[in-house]
């Protein structure tokens, strides 16, 4: 990638500037409604759901954060390519 392909650093920065942000605000807003539920007695009603909501939200943070971690997105074109190239060798193999 050549340095006129990248985003500038003050693109970078706003766009985590607004993702911290939004984060924050959901954040927040998550922590005033567990605070009115447990106020109101809600969690009766609604604790499950709540918790199935967090273990699978954070189920899929931690599987966002390995696949960064783990380097797959550093070749976002690399499994299309794998794809047709064996779809290729598959379709020389059974139709010459």
């Amino acid at each position: 990638m050549s340095r006129s392909d990248r985003p500038s650093r003050w693109v970078l920065a706003f766009f985590g500037l607004v993702i911290a942000l939004a984060a924050l605000a959901f954040g927040f807003k998550f922590y005033e409604f567990f605070v009115n539920l447990s106020q109101q007695r809600g969690f009766r009603f609604a604790g499950a759901h709540l918790l199935n909501y967090l273990l699978v939200a954070g189920g899929f943070f931690l599987l966002l954060a390995a696949c960064f971690l783990g380097g797959h997105f550093a070749d976002i074109e690399g499994p299309k390519h794998d794809l047709l190239d064996s779809e290729r060798d598959h379709d020389h193999a059974d139709f010459g």
